[in-house]
């Protein structure tokens, strides 16, 4: 399709933008007088009498620069009167009637049916232009909601005036009225859309009176088709071409449909190849970088400027509403109007972006599409306005620098402070954009607005709001919207590699855009679109099987129906040059290691994710069995340059997660086969720990693997020492790095070990020295600033009085200080080791405190969620600072509490009754019978029993008796701060308020008399859990 086509059949009239001339009194009856409020009965025509009553009751009329409203005679000179001051006695309809007529008539002189709009006409100002009077090019202020246009009635002066022509432009195009002759005795009137720059020129002599009025429109109709010419001569040809377009012939500007998916891996090969100059020297952020390809849309510019509160297709101006119309009477678009803006931002190298947004239906009701990303050059109708001529000649060549400049230039006056607009200042709501029309075919809707990954999130949530939370229900309309998504976009997208390899995505994006897709298979999942789950998972399943949705997809559909897709995944990672390995390898190795070694480290830890995250075993085994025969058996030894002997492994490390697996699901045979390809050194501690449990047979060579990275750290520092190694080099790279790699990985060891049941083994390796005796420098270095979570480990072992010394702790604060002990107290013997219970002890007396007030308020949150908005929940959360969220759920606080239990100190245990005795919910919470500390603190000694009886008879008084001021008071406490009382009375209300804490107390009274059944049960159960202790 041929944009001129196009662009001739859409603007085949002329547009007028403005009108004027002598008013034919005979038709129109014009006022021989005025009456101004302060200055009386004012004749015409206006003598120099009248003039002087005139100025002593007028302002100095104003002008808007921005959101400012300023005076300046430079820019205007001129006098104002309100419009509630002046009437006109001579003709009583002239405001209601007359002036009406007197605009329709102008109106019909530009296309525009004045019945149709349900015109309104109200005065504006009544304006006073002496000698020397004049306002430079501005713009008129859209003084109210649907405002479309000026009109100008000069009124005659008895002096008349010369010079005060009146010039106004659209764009390039340019009229001026010049109603000097004859202006000491006749009358003239003058329209023109707000949207147009004009300008009054001096008044040379003389004086120039002027009555100012606004056009609104009332009505949401548009032109009849009968009424418009233009309409019914155009529409054939405008349909025909619509047609064309929407089919895909012809010489398309905004045809997206032909896509070589083939080629696009060799688009992106060479990124510094790509052409993204234009004419204004701006980076242009090109949106094919957003794969929009795929996607069949076209926008329309408009002829005219609308502010954001007047879009719409009832307001639309001049010739833009036979646009419309046109567009409108192709019953297969679909239609909107919508704002077309450029965002600039203004940097070394300025970037520009171009977006579609403020949608409006062709009802005049918004629509809830997002903002999107357009391609101005591809998917924009451009020059649609530009049909008018202009006073200079360009080659053909710049025709799109032309319109690019036709469409924008308007932009770089809003950037720089704003057009000037006529009297009072605008607000930020009337500043312009472009506004364009925007169609795509109906039968492509879904592939259109979800035509790339970004799209699928809001798509879905556009989706739940439309049709409800069953959208994709069977039977539902609206499913079949769903599997066109799928179809579209995994036909498109065959693969999400070519979009992550891309330089412009950060790491943060690459892991965003996992998160849709991901989204798009869980709900087809729940609704049960087999076919639709299938095709992702084997079109995006080397990125997604990472992730849990993917996970419950296999289990949804069994081992055996996704088998062959997760073979076709394998094939595809194996598959993958050498050179797009890093971001499966996750290092800077040099050469290439096997292709197997790559597909391991991506695809390992999927088995565990089967089995941890949704529980499937049998799916679990199966995929890590494909995985060893399809990778393992027929695979070569690992170069050297990739065992990564010496250094700590990732948690995330593939191999180590398939090996694990195998060992602990009973996949020996599989395990050994993994373990032929490796050197020992290469895996972690814990893998070595299970090596050693399930083939003991190979505990010497697990000793040696020891021994040879202890020696290469020795080894290392010896050279250091004599070559002078730098700090860099030191630290990351050299005998430090290696010794704290060491020590990390033998605390694994140690612990998983212990876990194992290997107690005696785990302390005979703990007993070894470690590699340049770096434990001793660790923990008796006087510069130290931090200890690390394995060397709180250490110094259980080594020297347990450390950790209460002067370590900062760092990341590791004292939260995870606690945890750590705990996990390594079987290999530390706690219990028996007084030197590291003191440690604990102390710990857990310094954090009780803290957990308790978290562990007060999650609490609160359960009891009360009811009234407590998720909002109010989040920003909860949001607010528990860093140490308190190592126990933010009641998980791990239930855990920290049976912590005090079990350490059965009686000074810790009375600070744990001191705490919790003042935190109500808390201490309902504790003695819950399905939480079972009560029943835990039985099998324990009689310390713990005589707490836990304390808390119980603590709560028996609670709940048996009325609450007093002072336990309401005594509630507040600072964390509470976070919370509402009762779900009305904000806590830091209350505090040091004696009004709201009384006002809190009467409804904690009244809550708690309104409650006596609940009351009765709940002290039954207390009265059963005290007979326990």
């Amino acid at each position: 399709m041929a944009v001129e086509q196009l662009n001739k059949a859409l603007w085949c009239d002329r547009e007028i933008f403005a009108t004027g001339g002598e008013i034919d009194v005979a038709k129109f009856r014009m006022p021989a007088s005025l009456h101004v409020e302060g200055a009386e009965r004012i004749s015409l025509p206006l003598s120099p009498l009248g003039l002087a009553k005139i100025k002593s009751v007028s302002q100095q009329a104003p002008y808007g620069l921005g959101e400012r409203t300023l005076v300046d005679t430079d820019v205007r000179r001129a006098w104002q009167i309100n419009p509630d001051k002046v009437s006109c006695p001579d003709v009583p309809n002239f405001f209601s009637s007359v002036a009406r007529d007197l605009a329709a008539h102008g109106l019909a002189a530009m296309g525009l049916d004045s019945t149709a709009l349900e015109l309104d006409v109200k005065l504006y100002k009544l304006l006073l232009y002496e000698a020397g009077g004049h306002f430079k090019f501005h713009r008129d202020t859209e003084k109210e909601d649907g405002m479309f246009a000026t009109m100008i009635l000069q009124l005659p002066t008895s002096t008349g005036h010369s010079g005060a022509a009146l010039a106004v432009r659209q764009g390039r195009q340019c009229c001026e009225f010049d109603f000097s002759d004859g202006s000491s005795s006749h009358y003239f009137s003058t329209i023109f859309f707000c949207d147009c720059e004009h300008q009054l020129k001096e008044v040379t002599s003389g004086s120039r009176l002027c009555l100012v009025f606004s056009l609104v429109r009332n009505n949401v109709e548009f032109i009849p088709a009968e009424n418009v010419p233009s309409f019914v001569s155009a529409l054939p040809r405008v349909r025909a071409l619509f047609q064309q377009w929407a089919a895909g012939t012809g010489d398309d500007q905004a045809e997206g449909d032909d896509i070589d998916d083939d080629n696009q891996d060799d688009d992106m090969k060479d990124d510094d190849d790509e052409d993204h100059s234009n004419d204004d020297k701006e980076d242009v952020q090109d949106v094919s970088k957003r794969d929009r390809k795929g996607r069949k849309l076209l926008a329309v510019p408009l002829a005219h400027k609308y502010s954001k509160t007047s879009l719409s297709f009832a307001g639309l101006k001049g010739h833009d509403r036979v646009v419309a119309a046109l567009v409108r009477a192709c019953e297969f678009l679909e239609l909107h109007l919508c704002m077309l803006t450029k965002h600039k931002i203004a940097v070394d190298e300025p970037e520009v972006e171009y977006v579609i947004d403020n949608w409006i239906t062709v009802d005049d009701q918004p629509a809830k599409f997002k903002k999107w990303n357009i391609d101005v050059k591809q998917e924009v109708l451009r020059a649609s306005a530009k049909t008018a001529k202009t006073d200079y000649d360009y080659d053909d060549e710049d025709a799109d620098a032309i319109s690019e400049i036709d469409l924008f230039d308007f932009l770089e006056d809003e950037f720089q402070g704003g057009m000037l607009a006529g009297n009072e200042g605008g607000t930020d709501q009337y500043f312009y954009h472009v506004a364009v029309l925007v169609v795509w075919p109906k039968d492509s809707f879904m592939r259109t607005i979800c035509s790339s990954l970004e799209d699928v999130a809001w798509v879905l949530d556009w989706m739940r709001e439309t049709y409800g939370s069953d959208f994709a229900a069977p039977g539902s309309p609206s499913r079949g919207h769903l599997q066109e998504i799928v179809t579209s976009l995994t036909h498109r997208f065959d693969s999400l590699a070519s979009l992550l390899e891309r330089d412009y995505y950060s790491f943060e994006e690459k892991q965003e855009l996992f998160q849709d897709p991901a989204k798009l298979l869980e709900v087809c999942v729940k609704s049960g679109l087999s076919d639709e789950v299938l095709s992702i998972m084997r079109s995006w399943g080397v990125e997604l099987i990472d992730t849990k949705e993917f996970a419950i997809a296999v289990q949804a559909y069994g081992w055996e129906a996704c088998k062959e897709i997760i073979a076709g995944v394998i094939e595809r990672v194996e598959k993958t040059p050498p050179r797009k390995q890093v971001s499966f390898l996750r290092q800077d190795k040099g050469g290439e290691a096997p292709a197997w070694h790559a597909a391991v480290m991506k695809l390992g830890g999927f088995p565990s994710r089967l089995r941890d995250q949704v529980g499937y075993q049998d799916g679990a085994i199966g995929a890590a069995k494909l995985l060893c025969a399809k990778l393992i058996a027929i695979s070569t030894e690992l170069p050297a340059e990739f065992q990564d002997s010496y250094k700590r492994k990732r948690e995330d490390d593939g191999i180590m997660l398939l090996v694990d697996f195998c060992l602990e699901s009973g996949l020996q045979e599989e395990a050994s086969q993994i373990l032929a390809k490796l050197t020992l050194p290469r895996l972690r501690g814990g893998t070595l720990a299970k090596v050693m449990h399930y083939f003991p047979s190979r505990t010497s060579e697990v000793e040696g693997a020891w021994d040879e990275r202890k020696k290469m750290a020795e080894a290392k520092a010896k050279a250091e020492k004599e070559n002078r190694s730098s700090y860099y080099d030191y630290v990351y790279s050299g005998s430090k790095g290696l010794c704290e790699a060491y020590v990390g990985d033998m605390v694994e060891f140690m612990l998983e070990l212990e876990s194992l049941g290997h107690h005696d083994e785990a302390l005979r390796f703990a007993a070894r020295p470690f590699p340049c005796d770096c434990a001793t420098q660790k923990l008796t270095d006087p510069g130290r600033t931090s200890l690390q979570e394995h060397w709180i480990v250490v110094a259980l072992l080594l020297k347990p009085e450390v950790i209460l010394g002067d370590y900062i702790l760092g990341e590791y604060h004292r939260c995870a200080a606690i945890n750590m002990i705990q996990k390594a107290a079987g290999l530390v013997g706690l219990k028996n080791n007084e030197a590291a219970k003191k440690v604990l002890v102390k710990l857990c007396k310094d954090e009780v405190v803290a957990t308790a007030d978290i562990a007060e308020m999650s609490s609160w949150i359960e009891y009360h969620g009811a009234t407590s908005s998720s909002r109010q929940k989040d920003r909860f959360y949001d607010d528990v600072d860093s140490e308190e969220k190592v126990y933010k759920t009641w998980k791990k606080q239930k855990k920290f509490f049976e912590l005090l239990l079990w350490l059965e100190d009686e000074e810790l245990l009375g600070a744990m009754v001191e705490c919790v005795s003042k935190r109500a919910n808390l201490l309902r919470r504790m003695l819950e019978r399905e939480e079972e500390l009560v029943k835990e603190a039985v099998n324990l000694g009689d310390g713990v029993k005589r707490a836990m009886k304390k808390l119980v008879e603590v709560r028996m008084e609670y709940v048996s008796r009325e609450p007093s001021l002072g336990d309401v008071v005594e509630s507040l406490t600072p964390a509470s701060k976070r919370l509402k009382l009762c779900g009305e009375v904000d806590v830091r209300q209350a505090i040091d308020n004696p009004r709201q804490q009384r006002r809190v107390y009467e409804m904690v009274v009244e809550n708690w008399k309104g409650d006596s059944a609940a009351r009765l049960i709940e002290i039954e159960k207390l009265q059963a859990l005290y007979q326990m202790l």
